[in-house]
């Protein structure tokens, strides 16, 4: 194997190999999907019962959320997790648990997505303590060839600016696993209350350039563009009925 392809394969296997040592880290599941036309109801119903039954609290918990905006507004997102490879390989997948999906709940779902899977970076994400579950806005990150250490250098200045202003929005950084060529590589997700944060001035800015100096600011937003090839933006609510717990105390790793 020539030099070229042996620093290929390293690239591709980076996002894979910084968590394969911890089977602790948070690993997620993740899917879309869309109710029939007129089968919400018994959907959420079916779904509520059957995540209650075996995606409680724990390493097989499962969190559903609904999507607001953008191509995917209006469809649901179903999250197993935080788990880890080794757990995920002993979920519910027994008999009684295939059945009640395929009996409740398929016959009222008109469209799958995908499934795909993301691990926490601890160490490039902010989580002062426990929160409550309640709405998410996810940037979705395709990063040109290389960009994944630049990045990870990135969102270690993004972090200890959050930390040492002690922010109240936590933020998580997941790096999609078996990415391949197709988007996206890596996300960010922050959790918050309130859709009225939207309409509050960020002081982000500020807390920045007293970190780094006058104009610092600009200079990230440069950097950013060269970082990342394309992005999207999301937001889901958190649906508790339809979910395995409540959404209440939720607590994440955190390399701060």
């Amino acid at each position: 194997m020539n030099k070229s392809m042996k620093v290929l394969w390293l690239l591709l296997f980076v996002p894979m190999l910084a968590f394969a040592q911890d089977a602790e880290y948070t690993l997620f599941e993740n899917f879309y999907f869309s109710p029939k036309n007129g089968h919400a109801a018994k959907l959420e119903a079916a779904m509520s019962a059957h995540n209650k039954k075996w995606h409680g609290p724990g390493a097989y918990q499962a969190q559903v959320y609904s999507v607001m905006n953008g191509p995917n507004a209006g469809k649901y997102v179903w999250s197993m997790g935080p788990s880890s490879w080794e757990r995920h390989q002993n979920r519910p997948q027994d008999a009684a648990h295939d059945s009640d999906w395929d009996m409740n709940i398929a016959p009222h779902i008109d469209e799958y997505g995908a499934t795909d899977y993301f691990s926490l970076d601890s160490e490039i994400s902010y989580f002062p303590g426990p929160f409550d579950l309640k709405r998410l806005r996810l940037w979705m990150i395709d990063l040109h060839d290389g960009k994944e250490d630049q990045f990870r250098a990135f969102m270690k200045r993004i972090t200890k600016v959050a930390k040492e202003n002690n922010a109240k929005i936590p933020h998580g950084v997941y790096w999609r696993q078996f990415a391949g060529t197709n988007p996206p590589d890596v996300g960010i997700v922050w959790f918050f209350d309130s859709l009225e944060w939207f309409d509050e001035d960020s002081p982000f800015p500020g807390w920045y350039e007293a970190m780094y100096g006058e104009g610092s600011f600009e200079l990230m937003i440069d950097e950013w563009q060269g970082i990342r090839k394309s992005y999207d933006v999301e937001i889901w609510t958190f649906d508790p009925d339809m979910s395995g717990h409540d959404g209440k105390g939720i607590n994440r790793a955190s390399g701060n």
